[in-house]
């Protein structure tokens, strides 16, 4: 797969994560809702299957994306980390840094 494509559907697994978010925020202000009540565990568990998937059709064998959803909060929290072949870190704060560090092990 060429790096166009995984960025495209990285971008389109970003947007996914940010509607199902602003629709989750707009649940808890009216529910008060946890994110395992069976709401909660139906919008993130069904984007934690999307999640794996994507890994799995990227070649994620890291499982990146999972890290940089929830570990660095899609970025926002920029953490570093590193790919085997980098000789240093790098801060992960982009869906185009996070394809160089998915790619760099595929090659």
């Amino acid at each position: 797969m060429k790096r166009d494509k995984r960025i495209k559907l990285l971008k389109e697994w970003e947007a996914c994560y940010n509607k199902n978010n602003e629709i989750w925020n707009k649940l808890d202000d009216i529910f008060h809702l946890y994110p395992d009540s069976p709401i909660g565990r139906a919008i993130w568990d069904t984007f934690g299957l999307y999640t794996k998937s994507l890994s799995r059709i990227l070649g994620d064998n890291g499982e990146w994306l999972d890290w940089y959803c929830w570990e660095n909060d899609m970025g926002k929290n920029t953490y570093e980390a590193k790919a085997s072949k980098w000789k240093e870190s790098q801060i992960i704060s982009s869906i185009e840094i996070l394809c160089d560090l998915i790619e760099v092990d595929l090659k």
